[in-house]
């Protein structure tokens, strides 16, 4: 497929059926993105879709891959070294497979007024970062997995979910990470790369396992439940609040 194939000569729909492997050439738009069983596609640079829809198997754009409608993968998604942006002006769901290597993401952004809710679908992402312009951001009831850095400068709801932050190198959490609409349910340190929370934050659970680099306190971190540490944890002449009610 080559061409101009954005702008006023994106596509509306558009279905990759049959077999064999379809190679974008040039950066594309569409309305609807559907990508059958036994299909293979080769991504642009850039990528623009509303809907996606993969049960075949998708090599991602090495730039950017925009997505403002619902995604759902049954197939297979090779991220790449690209971003995927969710970015929608209205309410956007993930569904479907989002972890192992060959279906997990990159660099994940959300931005654009519409929530994103990934419900009780377990993911798993390189960087996780929402953008000042997102709305609110729903984490998995099951398991979020980030192994580089996590920033918040909107809303996450936590979805009493569990997060592991799980980098061989170092991690950064940073933004906001406290109150009702922002904070951790259950957090989870492994992986051998420190990890420094830059901001003050507030968790239900704090655990650190013993296969996790340092971990570096914020100048707060409120605990409202269980805490264990089975690895290194760097208090950063910071103050915890153990606030629980039970």
């Amino acid at each position: 497929l080559s061409g101009t194939m954005t702008g006023t000569s994106d596509f509306n729909t558009v279905q990759l059926s049959n077999s064999g492997t379809k190679t974008f050439s040039a950066n594309a738009s569409t309305s609807a993105l559907t990508i059958a069983s036994g299909v293979t596609v080769s991504a642009p640079t850039q990528l623009s879709v509303s809907t996606l829809t993969n049960s075949g198997t998708l090599t991602a754009p090495s730039s950017y891959l925009y997505v403002s409608g619902s995604y759902t993968n049954s197939g297979t998604f090779t991220a790449g070294s690209g971003t995927t942006t969710f970015s929608g002006t209205s309410a956007q769901t993930l569904s479907g497979t989002m972890t192992g290597s060959s279906n997990k993401f990159n660099h994940l952004e959300f931005s654009g007024s519409g929530t994103k809710s990934f419900g009780s679908n377990s993911a798993s992402t390189t960087n996780f970062f929402i953008d000042s312009t997102s709305g609110a951001v729903t984490a998995p009831s099951t398991l979020l997995s980030i192994a580089g850095h996590y920033n918040n400068s909107g809303d996450f709801t936590d979805n009493s979910g569990t997060i592991y932050f799980s980098g061989a190198s170092a991690q950064t959490l940073s933004g906001t990470m406290i109150g009702a609409s922002d904070d951790f349910a259950s957090t989870t340190f492994l992986g051998a790369g420190t990890k420094t929370l830059s901001a003050n934050a507030s968790t239900t659970h704090f655990t650190i396992d013993s296969g996790s680099g340092a971990v570096v306190a914020p100048t707060l971190l409120s605990i409202s439940r269980n805490y264990s540490n089975s690895g290194d944890f760097t208090d950063n002449s910071g103050t915890i609040y153990f606030s629980g009610a039970s």
